[in-house]
């Protein structure tokens, strides 16, 4: 551990930093060799097991291990089908209100939130299969982008 004040250390960290950038590196890399420098300057610490215990202390989390099964109960969803038959069952029961699919997009959200509770879990099967019936309910891109640069009226 040197004996370094607070101006050099700076100095030491930034001529790394432009070193590591400069040769190329990625910048999430290089601000990680950075982090690991200055611990290696300032503390008498073992780095390999501080490291280590930091690294599986921050992904050992229920959040983490959650999200890829979110994205696999959507995928399995969006496969089965199950999504787009279930926006073809509602597509009629709004046929009368204007923007008819994005009412549709809502209430399939609705149903899915309230089977799987309210995660981000609806979003993957209802954008995927939202998509390709915009362009077969005879929607246009043309027409779309022109809804969405409507003024917006007054509701009074």
């Amino acid at each position: 551990m040197a004996n370094l004040g607070m101006i050099e250390l700076s100095f030491i960290l930034l001529g790394v930093m432009i070193l590591l950038l400069g040769s190329g590196i990625w910048i999430a890399v290089s601000l990680g060799l950075v982090g690991f420098v200055a611990m290696a300057l300032t503390t008498s610490l073992p780095l390999g097991s501080v490291l280590a215990t930091t690294t599986w202390s921050a992904s050992a989390s229920w959040t983490l291990a959650a999200l890829p099964l979110f994205i696999w109960m959507g995928e399995i969803l969006f496969r089965t089908k199950l999504s787009e038959e279930m926006f073809r069952g509602l597509s009629p029961w709004v046929q009368w209100l204007p923007g008819r699919l994005t009412h549709v997009n809502v209430i399939g959200c609705g149903i899915f939130a309230a089977v799987s509770g309210p995660r981000p879990r609806p979003v993957r099967p209802s954008a995927r299969s939202r998509c390709p019936s915009s362009t077969s309910a005879a929607t246009t891109r043309a027409s779309a982008s022109a809804r969405w640069r409507a003024p917006a009226r007054s509701a009074c």
